[in-house]
């Protein structure tokens, strides 16, 4: 280390420098302070300043005893032990360029992290950092690869986490030694669109014996239908449905079908799709949970006839989404 700088402060106020001249080659220096101390003036700090030699790894610093003498005694004060680790600049780029487009679904920015060989690090070592919209967003460590020293990671960016417009996404990376990296702003457009944001691949309905008598079966816990409408506010959505009979898979057809139910009665679900939802958008972007507007006795609900027979029944459901004017 290079000291540059010496100071004694006293209580009083007052300070004076340090003649670093005197220090010699075993990093000793004798110092005499220019004030006696008092029960008005009862402190000296002495402070050094100074820059530290370059490092490419973490060094270890042990902590040094300095004395202190006068003429009642000599007292000693030793410094704690401290961690050297290395200043060096940290790169961030992408690979794939900083304007993207959502409409078609998640984005991915490609990063590239860029640190002087010299340090050795590895992915697992590298910290990302972010905001989307001047929100904070999870940390994380870029994962082992089978290059484990590339830099390279991806960010992905779903469509639910924007809103319509521009969206701003600010990326940094972090060594394991403070060192940042530049801000690589990311600039992410989502057309205002209305669009399914999770629908479930399979659904099913309640296992039921067959008592002989018209009985109404039930919906598991497996359904979802999820709705986003990022388009300005007033613009109105219609959801239908439509669903093929419910067969065994020999062909077998179940004497009942698929209904919709609501406050106005029952509605025969078939081939030709019919409404069951609507929703207008705000000036925020909507998510509309279909499924959760539903109660036990409302819905999709499947009624099963006096002489329908055991067996394992499907049919086809087809959701279509109408972006209304």
């Amino acid at each position: 280390m290079s000291f540059t700088k010496g100071t004694i402060t006293y209580a009083d106020g007052t300070s004076t420098a340090v003649d670093l001249s005197g220090l010699d080659s075993e990093r000793e220096l004798t110092v005499k302070l220019a004030k006696a101390l008092s029960s008005n003036n009862q402190t000296a700090t002495i402070s050094f300043t100074g820059t530290a030699d370059e490092v490419t790894e973490p060094a270890s610093v042990t902590g040094l005893t300095s004395t202190f003498t006068a003429v009642n005694g000599v007292e000693t004060a030793s410094t704690v032990d401290f961690t050297l680790n290395p200043t060096q600049e940290v790169l961030l780029a992408s690979l794939n360029g900083t304007t993207f487009s959502a409409d078609d679904g998640d984005v991915t920015v490609k990063g590239s992290v860029v640190v002087p060989d010299s340090t050795n690090l590895k992915n697992t070592d590298i910290t990302v950092k972010s905001t989307l919209n001047g929100r904070a967003q999870a940390d994380f460590k870029i994962p082992e690869s089978d290059d484990n020293e590339s830099g390279r990671f991806d960010y992905t960016v779903k469509p639910n986490q924007l809103t319509a417009g521009d969206n701003t996404l600010i990326i940094t990376v972090a060594d394991p030694y403070g060192n940042e990296s530049n801000p690589l702003k990311v600039t992410i457009t989502l057309t205002g669109q209305v669009l399914f944001n999770g629908v479930a691949e399979a659904s099913s309905f309640q296992s039921t014996t067959l008592t002989g008598s018209q009985q109404q079966v039930k919906r598991g816990n497996d359904w979802q239908v999820n709705v986003l409408d990022t388009r300005t506010a007033g613009a109105t959505w219609i959801l239908q449905v439509s669903a093929t009979a419910f067969t065994t898979k020999d062909g077998r057809q179940l004497a009942g079908g698929l209904y919709f139910h609501d406050d106005t009665g029952k509605t025969a679900v078939t081939t030709t799709p019919m409404n069951i939802a609507s929703g207008q958008s705000t000036s925020n972007d909507d998510e509309k949970d279909i499924v959760s507007d539903w109660q036990d006795e409302t819905g999709l609900l499947l009624d099963v006839g006096s002489a329908s027979v055991s067996g394992q029944y499907q049919s086809q459901l087809t959701w279509t989404l109408n972006d209304t004017p």
